[in-house]
């Protein structure tokens, strides 16, 4: 008999709470690359991104530049980074979005 009446006994919807429960915690981490010389040092080859680490894109249109995180959006899986930015016909400047499987980590 339940107590709980806003709680189910049912197994099937418990996994289905269970599993939506452990994505919705891992869709806010976004792991990327180490260089060479970072992986050595940690022994690891992928670390969570966070804020002000310094990267380098490794690939699209903005190939080789480097600069420090800004801001993580984890829900769309974007980065952006403070020297890479587009130039709009008013002069202003576009925090160009990146994903994380382009770009390497250089500095913690």
């Amino acid at each position: 008999m339940k107590y709980k009446h806003h709680v189910t006994c049912s197994r099937r919807k418990n996994r289905k709470r269970c599993f939506l429960n452990l994505k919705r915690k891992n869709s806010n981490i976004i792991k990327t690359n180490l260089s060479k010389e970072m992986q050595k040092y940690h022994k690891k080859k992928t670390l969570i991104l966070k804020k002000n680490y310094e990267i380098k894109v490794k690939r699209g249109d903005f190939k080789g530049k480097t600069g420090k995180v800004i801001q993580i959006k984890p829900e769309q899986q974007k980065i952006f980074v403070d020297n890479i930015f587009r130039n709009k016909f008013e002069k202003t400047n576009i925090f160009v979005p990146l994903k994380p499987s382009n770009i390497q980590i250089i500095k913690i």
